[in-house]
Order: structure tokens, then C-alpha cells, then sequence
């Protein structure tokens, strides 16, 4: 079968990415997030980085973009071929996730989509 976590609030977990994800990570997944933003700064929902900390190999980012929208992100790095961390999708969502909103990344081979209270973006 395929992975399935789940993340609480304040979660941290500092294991090595192999006791929860593959060494090769799948070409084709999807990840989905029920959220509600303590700050409109915002934050990495979740973040798997390097042994060093410095570059994020898989993860995702939501921030205030001004008002009642918000910035998402997927950042998946080849740290084979690069030394900072790479965005691969960004999308603008109407909304500030003040109250509880919930999205979901579809990546496949071709492109990333973005789902937002169930309705395509």
C-alpha cells in the first residue's frame, strides 16, 4: 500500500526520512491538509529536509498573500542536482484560512493540481 500520515499541531518529528518515506520518492502522489492558520504569516505545514537542515527536499508552504488570500507551495528538491531549496507549484487560494479551510495537491508526471474546499484551481 501507499504511506498515509497524519500531523498534529506543534507536531516535530526528527527521524530519518526512510523510517516514513521511500528512498525514491513517488512520481506520482497526492497530499491533503485540513488547516486553519495561527498567524498570517503562515508557516510550512509540514517540511522534510536534508541532514543539515538547510534544503527541503519535500514539503509544503501556505502564508498570507494580502488580503483574504493566501499563498501555497510545493517545494520538491533533487538535492542531486540542487543546492537550494526548488518551488515547483505556487497557488494563489481566496482565502486567509483564518477559520478551518481544506485543500489537496494531485502531482503527476505532467503537471500539479490544486484542489481547494473540493473545487479545482
Amino acid at each position: 500500500g501507499f504511506p498515509a500520515m497524519g500531523l498534529k499541531p506543534g507536531s516535530d518529528i526528527k527521524s530519518p526520512y526512510r523510517l516514513y518515506l521511500p528512498e525514491r520518492f513517488y512520481a506520482e502522489f497526492s497530499i491533503t491538509a485540513t488547516v486553519k492558520l495561527a498567524s498570517k504569516e503562515g508557516g510550512f505545514l509540514f517540511a522534510v529536509v536534508n541532514p543539515l537542515d538547510t534544503v527541503v527536499e519535500l514539503g509544503v508552504h501556505l502564508g498570507g498573500a494580502g488580503a483574504g488570500m493566501s499563498n501555497l507551495s510545493l517545494l520538491y528538491t533533487d538535492v542531486a542536482t540542487h543546492y537550494s531549496s526548488q518551488s515547483v507549484a505556487s497557488f494563489l487560494l481566496p482565502s486567509s484560512f483564518s477559520r478551518w479551510g481544506r485543500f489537496a495537491l494531485k502531482v503527476t508526471a505532467e503537471e500539479v493540481t490544486v484542489y481547494f474546499n473540493c473545487e479545482k484551481y
